[in-house]
């Protein structure tokens, strides 16, 4: 499960939100968002749109 999500990770299969940073842009999957912070749970179940 590791090595698969490293792959989805490094070859940006299936993600479908994208989290902004100064400099870079990094794709991400919602559900690993959600399962591990409770603050992107929250943002997602209620559709907010953070900038």
């Amino acid at each position: 499960l590791q090595d698969d999500l490293k792959d989805m990770f490094l070859y940006k299969k299936h993600c479908d939100v994208k989290l902004r940073g100064r400099n870079e842009i990094i794709p991400a999957l919602k559900c690993l968002l959600s399962a591990r912070s409770p603050v992107f749970s929250v943002m997602f179940d209620q559709d907010m749109l953070e900038t």
